[in-house]
């Protein structure tokens, strides 16, 4: 026989098929299966039994065991899961004929993928195809068991006997017990695995202990071992689902997202028994159960079908590790009494939230686990509930249309009314309309302060993007495993019947919808690309900025008086700013006018722009520069400058202008000189003659 260290590198595949006239009701039921190792058949058996099919799967180190029926190995899912628990390395349970939820036709299948040429299907060729159809990931797995091992530490004889000695064999148990439960303690903690431990009584002092292991039962191979000795036990079995869950093997398991608008409290009560209490955070029941050997990845599935869990309540002081460790691992608060409630106290806020009429028809409190586990969440509730209202009340004066949830799930989280409501409020305002003003000054306070703003606001736009980011991510992950499962049902609709099929409604149905999903997809893959570029620019800018190496320009949608007007409204002042005009067709004089009564530094312009217009302007020193001259970053609306290509662009055109009017100026003043001139020589003619005349 082959270690473990060498089978785990090869792909194991065991396929069966139950022999004619056999039942799995049946003790001694007999299968044909064949053995595949790499994809190759290495051995076959005709005839075999269920217990030499155990030790088949343990000797050659089974990965997967094949079928193309479940309950050929056991009636129910109690006795599947019991079959699949006993070898010492579980495999993967694969039915091959069932893909994405519908069940085909052995045959059709095999037919289709050239595994079967026709004629009558005998049990080993069954078996063998089997194999290979999930050898190439053809079906899906038949999960049976959770992610999570228990280990059982108990007695191996009664106590109820025993005479003068009873005690004293009752003590020898009681240590012995409390010795392999440490021992396991200590193992798993060395190899860093997650457990819960709980102690069973019994009216004999301590019948055992329980371990609920985060690991499957595969990992621990090496490290526990089962024990079945004289005075003591220690079993080791993987948890079993509640109902088994076919998961295909072409495609990821889908991770469920849970409604994160609901905010939740919730009261756990752990034990062998764990009761199990969620409320709103507005102190409605949602759901109320206990049930033995709940563990936490189980409560936490759970609670993802609820919403997202904002407070872990327990009813004792201090509280127990399980409350703890749940709380951790969802990220939430731990509610913990200033004591222990006591019994009364329990009954008496379970009692008086049912009279109040807030527990809805049809939610009973049947055991003292539920009762513990609602009075826990309930007193975490009255600790926060006048918070709420005066969060509601707050919200009700300032009319605010804000998601009031958002608002107290902040306030539970530690922030004061006020900020919750800042920060909600500013998370829903479009970040575009945001505008950081450059201070006129040049102190080196208020430059830092500008700078600091502006990162903080480029910070806030990446983030809003990168948010849209994720969420289409996981929606175009979704399209695709639609597109995926659409593409293989059409495909194998095609195979098993025919190319009549094709004219068929469901397949152009399919056909249609894969179309759609493909666009979509595509869709959403150029936001994703529009997004990101948005993003790249963001914070080019903003390192830019920090850089110092830019200028924002004041837009101008339209050079008329309604767009300067608009900008105005914004702005108190754009005395030395910088005015980008998008479009200055329209000419408007009295909208230059405004611009310069507003002495701007400059204006840059897209496009045309009347010469009337331009002189307009230049004749009071502001220069206009076409866009084209400098380099300019647009993103969102808003527009900034190269400061260096700026800067140069201005001066040059101010030089420009300086020898402009200085040469316009100099010809005006020499047609002054000689008009005046030409006036003095007039009157100087003039005179001469009058002295003739006399």
């Amino acid at each position: 026989m082959k270690g473990y260290s060498e089978i785990v590198e090869r792909n194991v595949i065991l396929g069966i098929d139950i022999l004619p006239s056999e039942s799995a009701v049946k003790p001694s039921v007999k299968y044909a299966a064949t053995l595949l190792v790499d994809g190759k058949v290495e051995k076959r058996f005709k005839k075999i039994s269920r217990e030499k099919l155990l030790k088949l799967i343990d000797r050659f180190g089974v990965d997967i065991l094949a079928v193309d029926n479940i309950y050929e190995i056991g009636e129910n899912s109690s006795e599947i899961a019991a079959f699949m628990s006993k070898p010492i390395h579980t495999p993967r349970l694969v039915q091959v004929n069932v893909i994405h939820g519908k069940e085909y036709n052995l045959e059709h299948i095999a037919r289709s993928l050239g595994l079967f040429e026709g004629g009558k299907l005998n049990p080993l060729n069954a078996s063998e195809i089997i194999a290979k159809l999930a050898y190439m990931k053809i079906g899906s797995e038949a999960v049976i068991f959770e992610n999570e091992t228990r280990i059982t530490v108990s007695r191996g004889r009664s106590l109820t006997q025993g005479g003068m000695s009873k005690e004293r064999y009752r003590r020898n148990i009681d240590s012995l017990i409390f010795r392999i439960t440490n021992e396991i303690k200590d193992t798993l903690n060395r190899n860093k695995i997650e457990y819960d431990l709980y102690f069973r009584k019994s009216p004999y002092g301590y019948s055992g202990s329980i371990f609920i292991v985060y690991a499957p039962r595969n990992s621990l191979y090496g490290l526990v071992k089962p024990m079945k000795g004289h005075d003591v036990h220690v079993s080791i079995e993987p948890i079993v689902r509640e109902a088994i869950e076919f998961i295909p093997l072409r495609r990821k398991r889908r991770i469920y997202r849970s409604r994160k608008d609901r905010y939740l409290i919730v009261g756990v009560d752990p034990g062998i028994s764990t009761g199990l209490a969620i409320l709103t955070i507005d102190g409605y029941l949602l759901h109320l159960m206990s049930r033995r050997w709940l563990s936490r990845n189980q409560i936490i599935r759970i609670l993802s079908e609820w919403g997202k869990p904002l407070i872990v309540a327990t009813d004792s002081n201090p509280p127990p590790t399980f409350a703890k460790k749940l709380a951790t691992s969802l990220n939430a608060l731990l509610y913990v009494p200033k004591q222990n409630l006591s019994v009364k106290e329990k009954r008496e806020i379970v009692s008086r939230f049912i009279e109040n009429l807030k527990l809805q028809p049809g939610i009973k409190v049947y055991d003292s686990h539920q009762r513990d586990a609602l009075a826990a969440a309930l007193k975490a509730y009255f600790a926060i509930e006048n918070k709420m209202r005066q969060v509601e009340t707050v919200a009700k004066n300032l009319a605010i249309n804000l998601p009031i949830s958002e608002i107290k799930a902040l306030v539970i989280k530690g922030y004061t009314v006020k900020d919750a409501v800042k920060i909600v409020a500013s998370s829903r305002i479009p970040v575009q309309e945001e505008v950081v003003l450059q201070p006129q000054e040049k102190d080196y306070k208020a430059k830092i302060s500008y700078l600091e703003a502006l990162l903080e606001q480029k910070e806030k736009i990446i983030k809003e993007y990168e948010l849209q980011l994720d969420f289409l991510d996981k929606e175009i992950a979704e399209l695709r495993g639609k597109i995926s499962e659409l593409e293989n049902t059409l495909e194998l609709l095609l195979s098993a019947r025919g190319k009549s099929v094709k004219t068929d409604r469901k397949v152009k149905s399919l056909e249609n919808r894969a179309k759609f999903l493909a666009e979509k997809l595509k869709e959403k893959e150029v936001l994703i690309d529009e997004l990101q570029s948005r993003i790249y620019q963001w914070r080019k800018i903003t390192e830019l900025a920090l850089d110092e190496k830019i200028e924002k320009l004041i837009v101008i949608k339209v050079l008329s008086l309604s767009g300067v007007s608009e900008v105005l409204g914004k702005f108190t002042s754009l005395d030395g700013k910088i005015v980008y005009v998008l479009d200055a067709t329209p000419g408007d004089i009295k909208a230059a006018g405004e611009l310069i009564k507003e002495n701007v530094k400059a204006l840059i312009v897209k496009g045309f722009i009347p010469e009337y217009i331009r002189d307009y302007l230049e004749r009071s020193l502001i220069p206009v520069i076409k866009d084209e001259e400098i380099e300019i970053i647009g993103v969102d609306g808003e527009y900034f400058a190269m400061k260096d290509s700026v800067t140069t662009a201005i001066k040059k055109r101010k030089r420009l202008l300086d020898e402009k009017w200085l040469h316009s100026f100099t010809e005006e003043l020499d047609k002054i000189i000689e008009n005046y001139r030409f006036e003095r020589r007039k009157q100087s003619k003039k005179l001469y003659t009058d002295k003739d005349l006399v």
